[in-house]
């Protein structure tokens, strides 16, 4: 196997065990298992990440392309896009998102690009959580939106997390071309 289909195959098991997926059986893991900690789910995220830019400079003989363009899009061109029947977190459906929709001319869309969107719009705000760092929550808007806030447990204690169930996908999708004129 060349090093390029190596490092695909390596990430797409790093992508299904970000989303909580065990990569050799397909089966969902349960909410205990080490993959769903929010920070190594995280991490995994980030790990893809680097892997799909490592396989971009295989393709592209050692040289990093600059030159792309920032993340646009027209919400026609997602017409046909499958939400998700469970509420979702913003990175998974972002995830997707990109992997549907990016072409090789352009930077792929963040996640905060869309929190940082609805948190202008109002249906999520920022705050200061317990411990000092910052998040956003959902406004009553936002909740009647779709926008809810499911709480996990981590080594540290419980923490919260928004999810998007599928109106609240799809509000963000048929925004999408406003979305990504917002990005800077």
């Amino acid at each position: 196997m060349d090093e390029k289909r190596l490092v695909e195959h390596a990430n797409g098991y790093i992508k299904q065990m970000a989303k909580g997926i065990n990569p050799l059986t397909g089966e969902n893991v349960p909410d205990s298992d080490l993959i769903n900690n929010v920070k190594i789910s995280r991490c995994l995220f980030y790990v893809s990440e680097v892997l799909d830019k490592y396989t971009e400079l295989i393709e592209n003989g050692g040289k990093r392309n600059k030159s792309k363009a920032k993340f646009y899009a027209k919400s026609e061109d997602f017409n046909n896009f499958v939400y998700f029947n469970e509420p979702t977190y913003l990175s998974i459906l972002t995830k997707k998102i990109n992997e549907l929709y990016n072409k090789d001319d352009m930077r792929k869309l963040p996640a905060s690009s869309i929190s940082n969107w609805l948190v202008s719009k109002g249906f999520l705000m920022n705050y200061t959580r317990e411990d000092g760092k910052s998040s956003k929550k959902p406004t009553s808007l936002g909740n009647n939106l779709g926008i809810s806030q499911v709480v996990k447990e981590g080594k540290n204690g419980p923490y919260s997390l928004n999810v998007y169930n599928r109106e609240a996908q799809k509000f963000i999708i048929d925004n999408i071309e406003e979305i990504s004129k917002s990005i800077q």
